[in-house]
């Protein structure tokens, strides 16, 4: 839609089925935030139908099973939803705008002839198609064929993926037809929470760390839930469980969630007939090559802890559109790709450094420690920030969500900034407690001799 409304004819080849009727449940759930709204209403999209409960971050650390867990509330607030959604509503506006989509059609890869380039693909009923065009716009996801072929015939572009810091997890979407499970928008987000058993959800993204393992639960705007476990809750889980060996691992790797996960109907089933996924980061030496560029998770793939993918990938439209607007001829094309790759790539790759360190203090803290200071430093400079309005103290992850013209770059400064302030209160604490621990060892052996 950016590219017709600068006078471009376009075409859109999708290897799914036809968006338009299909289920809202079958699609990865993803956070919208302001820098995503951005785009879709610079482009005139009618958000209208994305509008639900905007949800509250919170994050909870474990706690002893019946002990009270600490948690801390997000400043900011989103929207999750699927993919699904977010990509019917754009088909729609597509078409209404008399743009062509071809559904079915599976991209095997692009040639590249001077000023052109020929995309094959493969439909579903086994024929192969080929399209010609002066710009070939590869959004085909963290695999992408496009990427593929560029990384054969390309010399120079050179392609790296890592999983590091993605621990292998499931994933389960379920509708959640009890009212009971989800609170209505006028009560609390944390009911439940506080309780240390957590029976319900409210506007929130619940995310829980006990015992080594983790949990997040993600209430969607369509009564629908994400529930996302890490391998680690699934280790004595046998083949073939109905459900039964997840409740029970639940329980006891994660106490504060396994209440309401094992009341919701089908959760512990699905959950343990889920293939094990593990995100991945993916970087580039470069976004484009001639009259071919890459946006998005085929650009730029980052794990979701930062929960920025998609408004990465939406915010790639803007600056992809202000470098071609100014283009007039075919040979003027790749000039104004390159330009943009030159801009984007340094902040795309921040953004996915980010992503794999995000609840990461420091790599020398194990992980209880970490989650401890990395909670207890974003309180802190909550508080500050609440009582000063000093933009540079503000929470990074406030940031990230909320201050759309703060490159992702300047937000891993302020992070690493605000993780070296809370490492230092933390070494202070730890000393201080030291040094206290130890004049009462001597204090106490003093007494010792002195009665002895």
């Amino acid at each position: 839609m950016a590219l017709q409304r600068l006078g471009w004819s376009v075409k859109i080849f999708e290897r799914r089925s036809d968006w338009e009727g299909a289920a809202d449940r079958a699609a990865w759930s993803v956070t919208l935030t302001q820098r995503a709204f951005d785009t879709l209403e610079e482009l005139g999209v009618d958000c209208s139908a994305l509008e639900g409960v905007p949800l509250q971050g919170r994050v909870i650390l474990g706690a002893a099973p019946g002990g009270k867990p600490i948690s801390s509330p997000m400043a900011f607030r989103n929207i999750n939803l699927s993919t699904r959604r977010i990509a019917k509503l754009c088909v729609r506006a597509a078409r209404e705008r008399g743009i062509e989509c071809a559904f079915d059609h599976e991209c095997l890869g692009v040639d590249q002839h001077g000023e052109t380039s020929r995309v094959r693909f493969l439909r579903a009923d086994g024929s192969l198609v080929e399209a010609e065009a002066e710009l070939v716009v590869g959004a085909d996801g963290a695999n992408s064929a496009v990427r593929g072929s560029l990384q054969r015939s390309a010399f120079g572009f050179e392609v790296a993926q890592d999983f590091e810091g993605s621990p292998q997890f499931r994933i389960a979407t379920l509708p959640v037809d009890d009212d009971a499970k989800l609170l209505p928008s006028r009560k609390p987000a944390v009911e439940g929470v506080t309780s240390g058993e957590l029976r319900a959800v409210g506007d929130a993204l619940y995310t829980s760390f006990a015992a080594g393992a983790g949990v997040i639960l993600s209430p969607n705007v369509d009564r629908s839930v994400s529930i996302v476990a890490t391998e680690e809750i699934f280790a004595d889980v046998p083949s073939g469980d109905n459900g039964t060996a997840v409740r029970t691992a639940l329980e006891a790797k994660a106490p504060n969630v396994a209440a309401y996960v094992g009341d919701v109907p089908g959760a512990c089933a699905a959950l343990a007939a889920a293939r094990p996924l593990a995100g991945k980061t993916v970087k580039v030496s470069r976004f484009a090559d001639g009259n071919v560029v890459l946006v998005g998770d085929a650009a730029h793939c980052m794990l979701n802890n930062l929960g920025q993918g998609a408004n990465c990938a939406l915010e790639d439209v803007q600056l992809l559109s202000a470098a071609l607007a100014p283009v007039d001829a075919s040979a003027a094309v790749a000039p104004a790709l390159q330009r943009f790759s030159e801009r984007r790539k340094r902040d795309a790759d921040a953004a996915a450094e980010l992503s794999k360190r995000a609840f990461t203090i420091s790599p020398l803290l194990p992980r209880a420690a970490n989650l401890i200071v990395y909670l207890l430093s974003y309180r802190a400079f909550q508080k500050l920030y609440a009582l000063t309005r000093l933009a540079w103290l503000m929470p990074w992850q406030t940031a990230v969500n909320v201050d759309v013209k703060r490159s992702y770059g300047a937000i891993s400064r302020a992070k690493a900034a605000q993780d070296a302030a809370g490492l230092a209160a933390f070494g202070v604490a730890f000393v201080a407690l030291l040094i206290g621990a130890i004049k009462a060892i001597v204090g106490a052996v003093g007494l010792v001799r002195a009665f002895g």
